[in-house]
C-alpha cells in the first residue's frame, strides 16, 4: 500500500522515492490518495505499462504488473496534466 499527495508518496507515513522489486516478480500495489494536501482534482498514476483512472482525494486504485525493467511511476494531476511526483521500481 502506497499513499499519495500532491507532494510525494508515502509508505507507512515515510515519503519514498523509489520500492524494490526483483526481476519477474508479480506487484500489486494500492495507491491510496491522502485526503489532505491533494487537489480536489484528485490524482492519477501513470508508468511501468500502466496508467489509471482520476482517484478522487480518500479513493484509491489498484495497479498490477510484472516487474521486468526498472520503470518509473508518476502521479499526475488529471485535469491539467501536471507532473506531481515520481516513484522509481528498481529492479534488481
Amino acid at each position: 500500500v502506497i499513499e499519495a499527495d500532491d507532494r510525494g508518496f508515502y509508505i507507512n507515513d515515510v515519503d519514498t522515492g523509489s520500492i524494490s522489486a526483483g526481476s519477474g516478480e508479480s506487484l500489486k500495489i494500492i495507491f491510496n490518495v491522502r485526503t489532505t494536501n491533494v487537489y480536489y482534482g484528485g490524482l492519477d498514476f501513470r508508468g511501468c505499462g500502466f496508467t489509471t483512472e482520476k482517484v478522487s482525494p480518500g479513493g484509491s486504485t489498484t495497479v498490477q504488473f510484472s516487474a521486468i525493467n526498472t520503470c518509473t511511476i508518476t502521479s499526475y494531476w488529471p485535469s491539467s496534466n501536471r507532473v506531481k511526483d515520481t516513484l522509481q521500481v528498481i529492479v534488481s
